[in-house]
């Protein structure tokens, strides 16, 4: 059973007790990913500042599950991490984790609360995981690209549209219970990629895109994610996740 689709920030709120241990599959695919992309990520970002502080942004960072990766990412200085969120209940539960960050509430994609001066144009990186779907595209890119310092860049993860014509953010109430589903766009690949273009960014790495095979499926048992791996077997074949790196035009101003 399905409830009527809901506003993201309602979805967040309900979703934020269970967010990180409901066995979602997307959220594991994307670790998976994150755990290989990510380093190289913060790395070519201190190769274009060796000397430099780095601010990074953990756009939409909901329980800071990525937020950790970039406190704990190995680089020759910590970098200075700042994480968005629109949920309290979800920065609550990433503040308590991992408090070292700075956290805003606040929605970054409004038209009519514009971001606050020492937000825009501030950031070297930017990560945002499994936020895309959520919103249209130029919107999306568009306060990306605001956000950004000229050259930063960004790591961009979202469901993939074979995924998401099928289904959408969400969970289930009570893990069986009555399913609440959010606001999502199955955005394409290809379409991705031109709204990240249209709003000023160039494409760095061609787009990932992964799929769900039973290789993935043993190593979630292997961790003991028994309720993800079960999950995810209905998805076998199917391509559920891709990501994209970018970089905003413009030379760097110091």
């Amino acid at each position: 059973m399905a409830a009527p689709n809901t506003s993201t920030s309602d979805l967040y709120r309900q979703w934020a007790a269970t967010y990180d241990t409901d066995g979602n599959i997307l959220q594991a695919v994307d670790d998976l990913q994150l755990a290989n992309l990510l380093p190289s990520f913060v790395q070519n970002l201190r190769s274009s500042r060796p000397d430099g502080r780095l601010r990074v942004l953990d756009l939409g960072c909901g329980t800071g599950r990525n937020t950790k990766r970039l406190l704990l990412a190995p680089s020759s200085m910590p970098l200075e991490v700042t994480g968005i969120d629109t949920s309290e209940a979800m920065l609550a539960v990433a503040l308590e984790k991992f408090p070292e960050a700075t956290y805003h509430c606040l929605d970054p994609f409004s038209r009519s609360s514009p971001l606050p001066n020492d937000l825009r144009d501030s950031f070297d990186g930017l990560i945002s995981t499994l936020v895309l779907e959520h919103l249209p595209s130029d919107v999306y890119f568009s306060t990306l690209v605001s956000l950004l310092v000229p050259g930063g860049r960004a790591l961009v993860t979202n469901m993939h549209p074979d995924m998401g014509s099928r289904t959408g953010a969400g969970f289930k109430l009570g893990g069986d219970g009555v399913r609440v589903r959010g606001v999502s766009f199955a955005h394409g690949v290809q379409e991705t990629i031109k709204a990240a273009q249209n709003a000023g960014l160039e494409i760095l790495e061609a787009a990932r895109e992964v799929e769900v095979d039973e290789e993935m499926i043993q190593r979630w048992k292997g961790k003991g994610l028994e309720r993800t791996a079960q999950r995810a077997q209905k998805w076998i074949g199917v391509k559920v996740w891709y990501g994209v790196t970018v970089r905003k035009i413009g030379d760097r101003e110091d």
